[in-house]
C-alpha cells in the first residue's frame, strides 16, 4: 500500500509525467546492469581486425556509454552518439578527458568530422528504426562515416515466435519486472514496471513502462510513466534490403557473439557489413547475388538491382552477398 501527502493510505499511487522523464530514465537505466556475454570482446575485435590496435570506434545509440568506455579502455578511440540528451550527459558525467567524446544525435541525422573503422549499434538499438526508409536512412548515415575498409554492427534481437505469437494486440497495464534499481544521485529505490504487446500489421513490439519509486517496505509511492516504445521485430530479409538500398554488403550474420553461425533458432542477429564497392559504370551491368536464411525449403531471392539475377540455394544459407560487373 502507498501513502499519501497527509500519511493516509493510498491505494493509487500517484502518476507524474504523461511523458517520458529523460533524466530519471537515463540515471536508472545507468543504475542497472544491461550486455550480453562475449558482446564486447566481439566488438573490440572486429575494431582491431578492421583499424589495428587504436582502432576509430562510433557507438551509434551509446545510451550512457556502457559499450562505448569499455572500447575505450582498451585503446580504442571512441565517439558515443544518442538522441537522447539525459543519456549523453549521464556518459559525460563519467569522463574527465577527451575519450571517449560524446555527441547527441539522431542515427538518421549522424554529420561528425572524420570517419571510423567500426560504427556499432548494440543493444538492439536499431530497432527503433521502425520503419524501411528509418533504416536506410540510419545505414546511409552510417556509412557516411565509414572508412572504405571499415565495418558496421548491427545487434538485433531475433525473438522466439512463440513468444510474438503470446504477445496481446493491446497494452495493459505495466506490471514489475527486475530487481530494483538504486538512484545514484538520490538513494531512492525505483522499480521497473512493463508489459509487452504487438502491432502485428507493422510487426512492432510496443513496451508500456513506468519507473515506480519504492517505500521502505516496498510499497509504490508514485509511478512515473514513460512514452510507450516501439521496437521493429526485423526478418532477415528485411535488414538484407536496408543493407543494400544503404549501398552496403553484408559479409556476415552471426547467431551470438561467439560468431556461431546464424539460425532461426539463435537468440540474436549479429549483422556485419562494409561498404558495397561503388556503381560500374553506366552500359556495364550489375549483378547482385544474395542468399538467405528464409524457410526450411529452396528458395529464390530476387534482389531490386537494375537487372535483376535470381540465384538459387540449399535452405540453410546463411546470408552472403557478392558483387560482380560484366
Amino acid at each position: 500500500m502507498s501513502v499519501a501527502a497527509d500519511g493516509s493510505p493510498d491505494d493509487h499511487p500517484r502518476v507524474i509525467g504523461e511523458q517520458r522523464d529523460d533524466e530519471l530514465h537515463a540515471w536508472l537505466y545507468d543504475a542497472g546492469e544491461v550486455g550480453w556475454p562475449g558482446e564486447i570482446d566481439l566488438y573490440r575485435a572486429i575494431a582491431r581486425e578492421v583499424g589495428g590496435d587504436v582502432p576509430r570506434v562510433l557507438d551509434v545509440a551509446c545510451g550512457t556509454g556502457r559499450i562505448a568506455l569499455a572500447l575505450a579502455d582498451v585503446g580504442a578511440r571512441v565517439t558515443g552518439a544518442d538522441v537522447s540528451t539525459a543519456m549523453v550527459e549521464v556518459a559525460r558525467s563519467k569522463t574527465a578527458g577527451s575519450n571517449p567524446r560524446w555527441v547527441v544525435s539522431d542515427m538518421r541525422r549522424l554529420d561528425l568530422d572524420g570517419v571510423f573503422d567500426a560504427v556499432i549499434v548494440g543493444g538492439h538499438s536499431f530497432q527503433f528504426m521502425t520503419t524501411p526508409g528509418d533504416a536506410v536512412e540510419a545505414l546511409r548515415a552510417m556509412r557516411r562515416h565509414l572508412e572504405p575498409t571499415g565495418r558496421i554492427v548491427l545487434h538485433i534481437d531475433n525473438p522466439t515466435p512463440g513468444w510474438l505469437d503470446s504477445l496481446p494486440e493491446t497494452p495493459d497495464t505495466p506490471e514489475p519486472v527486475g530487481a530494483p534499481r538504486v538512484h545514484p544521485l538520490t538513494g531512492e529505490h525505483w522499480q521497473m514496471a512493463q508489459h509487452w504487446s504487438i502491432d502485428r500489421t507493422r510487426r512492432d513490439a510496443i513496451l508500456t513502462w513506468s519507473w515506480q519509486r519504492l517505500g521502505p517496505q516496498g510499497e509504490i509511492l508514485e509511478a512515473v510513466a514513460q512514452e510507450p516504445m516501439r521496437l521493429h521485430v526485423f526478418e532477415v530479409a528485411e535488414v538484407e534490403r536496408a543493407v543494400m538500398a544503404a549501398g552496403l554488403r553484408t559479409e556476415a550474420v552471426y547467431g551470438g557473439f561467439d560468431r556461431s553461425p546464424f539460425t532461426p533458432a539463435s537468440p540474436s542477429m549479429i549483422w556485419l557489413a562494409r561498404r558495397a564497392p561503388d556503381r560500374p559504370p553506366r552500359g556495364r551491368r550489375r549483378r547482385a547475388y544474395c542468399t538467405v536464411y528464409l524457410t526450411a525449403v529452396p528458395f529464390t531471392v530476387t534482389l531490386p538491382c537494375a537487372r535483376k539475377t535470381v540465384h538459387e540455394e540449399p535452405a540453410g544459407t546463411v546470408c552472403r552477398l557478392t558483387d560482380s560487373t560484366a
